[in-house]
């Protein structure tokens, strides 16, 4: 009987970035059991009043149905609470699936987070409070 490599763990991290804009770095499987969290940062960080969010998913390895929902409904809430919300370093397996799904023209999409961070801050962008 072989062994299989254990799943690999879904970790994530929110920090403060720049101009008050909240990074999530999320590593992992984004699926049914991951979810959750990622939802809940979102969503806490928005009922803190920082709807302006960069989700960095350069360390996600796998993306399913329910991670793709949470991407959905974190950009919906942002945009609800009169933010914004950005994926910075999508990968070639969960681009896949949102190219699938048809929702990737959906997302602001960024190379790097600082990049997503500066989109946010030009002049001109509504993105930023104030």
């Amino acid at each position: 009987m072989s062994r299989s490599a254990p799943a690999p763990a879904f970790t994530i991290d929110s920090r403060s970035g720049r101009y008050g804009i909240t990074v999530i770095k999320a590593c992992g499987e984004l699926d049914f059991y991951a979810g959750p969290r990622l939802r809940t940062a979102v969503l806490e960080s928005v009922a803190d009043g920082k709807a302006l969010i960069v989700v960095d998913v350069g360390g996600l390895e796998f993306l399913d149905s329910t991670g793709l929902g949470v991407l959905i409904k974190g950009l919906k809430v942002c945009r609800a609470a009169g933010g914004s919300f950005a994926i910075a370093r999508l990968t070639r397996r969960p681009e896949r699936t949102l190219r699938t799904a048809g929702v990737l023209a959906l997302f602001d999409l960024y190379d790097t987070v600082e990049a997503a961070e500066e989109a946010f801050s030009s002049p001109g962008s509504s993105q930023l409070p104030g």
